[in-house]
């Protein structure tokens, strides 16, 4: 056979082909093309999308095709984290930012100078800001220096957790339910304790809870719930899921991890959808260390775990083979699934 033919067939043969994988993905959207993959997805109270990357400048607004309409500043490599009535608040490390024009200006909390920062507030030295929450009128905000309150919308905050006389009071995070926050610390020096603290008069004070889970040596990664959900729950590495019964946080479940052995790992992000049901992303991935000080991470692939009995139990849902992680995801007004994957931003079905 002719070789000119042959290569021609090889041409069209792979041209084809690229064309019905590109058709088979998700429709193009927001860091589908590589340049900026959404690192942080948020949706406000009125069903905005936001999304920010690692190399932007940018917190991109996206409508429900994740198409960018509208993009605003973006304070140094602060994540967009809470928008309360009408208040943007931005966290990264040790800087807090807050915007009360749609992100038109940005007033830093922070002795250094960041990009975008319109004005700085140097009073305030916060250490490794973890989580804000907003409660009954008040912000808390959760950093490696204990727990800060402000009464005033972020004018001024003052400590109101500085470790129970402990002196420990690393927090990491935080949630708001029904009136109470709950806050993942270091609760003691000894073997380095980590638990769960609440305050049911708005950080007035705190108190220790009983939480039981083997590895207490391990902080609390993330706290899941909403106002779908009667109950909240707690996530603790690698995969024990708890939930609060009261006065004590109970091993519910361990979160199954499909494969897993030897170096295989799963990272997980929640969401919970209007229903109640709970959805977890399994990002599985390796780490070894191949010579010098840091492992080499693989991506393996990633699924969702979907539970309707308040997380007793779980189902492995596929998402598309082509996706390698989740980096994030949220739950539209409508109820639908998004997720921030090397795919960009993709819809998920978890009915299946």
């Amino acid at each position: 056979m002719n070789t000119k033919f042959i290569f021609f067939l090889v041409v069209v043969i792979f041209t084809i082909s690229c064309s019905r994988t590109s058709t088979e993905l998700p429709g193009k959207n927001y860091g589908q093309d590589g340049n900026d993959i959404s690192y942080n997805l948020y949706v406000d109270k009125t069903g905005n999308i936001w999304s920010s990357g690692k190399d932007s400048r940018t917190i991109d607004k996206l409508n429900y095709d994740f198409k960018v309409t509208e993009s605003i500043k973006r304070p140094g490599t602060a994540n967009l984290a809470l928008v309360n009535d009408g208040t943007m608040w931005a966290f990264e490390n040790y800087l807090l930012a807050r915007s009360k024009d749609n992100g038109q200006t940005w007033e830093c909390f922070s002795k250094s100078s960041f990009i975008n920062c319109d004005k700085s507030v140097t009073e305030y030295n916060f250490q490794a800001i973890k989580s804000i929450v907003f409660n009954n009128g008040a912000y808390f905000l959760g950093t490696y220096d204990g727990i800060y309150r402000s009464l005033d919308n972020g004018d001024s905050w003052e400590k109101v957790y500085n470790g129970n006389q402990t002196g420990i009071n690393h927090v990491f995070d935080m949630i708001s339910h029904n009136g109470i926050v709950y806050a993942s610390a270091q609760i003691s020096s000894s073997n380095i304790t980590y638990g769960i603290i609440e305050t049911f008069d708005n950080g007035q004070s705190w108190k220790t809870l009983n939480v039981q889970y083997a590895d207490a040596d391990i902080p609390i990664y993330q706290f899941i719930g909403s106002s779908a959900s009667k109950n909240i729950y707690a996530y603790v590495v690698p995969n024990i899921f708890l939930v609060n019964t009261g006065d004590e946080w109970k091993i519910l479940s361990y979160l199954p991890v499909n494969g897993s052995s030897g170096h295989e790992q799963c990272d997980f992000k929640f969401s919970v959808v209007p229903n109640g049901d709970l959805l977890a992303s399994c990002s599985i991935y390796t780490a070894k260390y191949e010579g010098g000080d840091f492992p080499t991470i693989r991506n393996k692939g990633a699924y969702l775990l979907k539970s309707s009995d308040g997380g007793k139990s779980w189902q492995e849902i596929s998402i598309n083979d082509k996706v390698e992680f989740v980096l994030d995801m949220a739950i539209l007004p409508s109820g639908d699934l998004i997720a921030a994957t090397n795919l960009g931003i993709v819809n998920v079905d978890y009915n299946k």
